[in-house]
């Protein structure tokens, strides 16, 4: 049986946390496109929801891609809804209700 050494152990460390902090920066940057877009129509985000299973108007979401349900209040103080779909930086859809 082969013994690993430590710098495999390091190495595999290394692309674990890598990972995790890619998602997460990807994460926070999506939750401020997404307020960024609320804010530009004038109104205010109330909640966005990182959505696995019911993802609203997107029928079909591939591997990789994050769908977030939004609730905002408009200009007029109405309570609204919105989705956000994104795979990646510059690929993003936005579909209000």
């Amino acid at each position: 049986m082969k013994k690993t050494g430590p710098l495999s152990v390091l190495v595999t460390i290394l692309i674990i946390g890598f990972v995790v902090y890619s998602t997460y920066v990807d994460d926070i940057e999506s939750r401020a496109m997404i307020t960024q877009t609320i804010s530009d129509k004038g109104g205010n985000v109330c909640k966005i929801e990182n959505r696995d299973f019911f993802t609203g108007p997107f029928n079909f979401v591939a591997k990789g891609e994050v769908v977030y349900k939004i609730f905002y209040q408009d200009k007029n103080g109405e309570l609204k809804e919105a989705w956000y779909r994104t795979s990646g930086k510059w690929d993003w859809k936005y579909v209000e209700n």
